[in-house]
C-alpha cells in the first residue's frame, strides 16, 4: 500500500458533497433527480446530521418515541430515495424502457411515497 493508496488519502482527494452538486447541475439528464434530491437535503440533512454526528435526535427519540407521523414521512422519504436511485440507474443505462417501467412502478405505491415523486 502506497501514500496515495491509503484509505486516509484517498478520501482526502475526494470532492466535498457541495462540489459534487455543482458539478451536478451542469449536467442536464440530473435536473430533475438533483432538484428531488435538494429538496430532500433542504428538510432532511439537519435532522440526519445529527442522528449520524452528534445524536441529540437519536437520543432525544430514544427517550420520547417515535411520532407515528415521523416515522411515515421518513419511511416515504426512504422509498423516495430508493426510487430515484432506480430511475437515475435508468438514464444512465439509456433505456426508456426501463425508465418508463420505473415510472409506471412508482404510480402504482402512492400511499408508500411522497406526493411530489409521483
Amino acid at each position: 500500500m502506497t501514500e496515495k493508496t491509503k484509505p486516509a488519502t484517498l478520501a482526502a482527494r475526494l470532492p466535498t458533497l457541495s462540489k459534487m452538486l455543482i458539478a451536478l447541475e451542469a449536467v442536464t439528464q440530473a435536473a430533475e433527480p438533483l432538484r428531488v434530491f435538494l429538496e430532500f437535503k433542504k428538510y432532511s440533512w439537519t435532522a440526519l446530521n445529527s442522528f449520524v454526528h452528534a445524536g441529540a435526535h437519536a437520543l432525544h427519540r430514544l427517550r420520547t418515541g417515535f411520532p407515528l407521523e415521523l416515522v411515515e414521512v421518513v419511511v416515504k422519504q426512504s422509498n423516495a430515495l430508493v426510487v430515484m436511485a432506480h430511475m437515475q440507474l435508468a438514464i444512465t443505462a439509456g433505456s426508456q424502457e426501463a425508465v418508463r417501467w420505473v415510472a409506471k412502478t412508482s404510480d402504482g405505491f402512492p400511499a408508500v411515497l411522497p406526493p411530489r415523486i409521483r
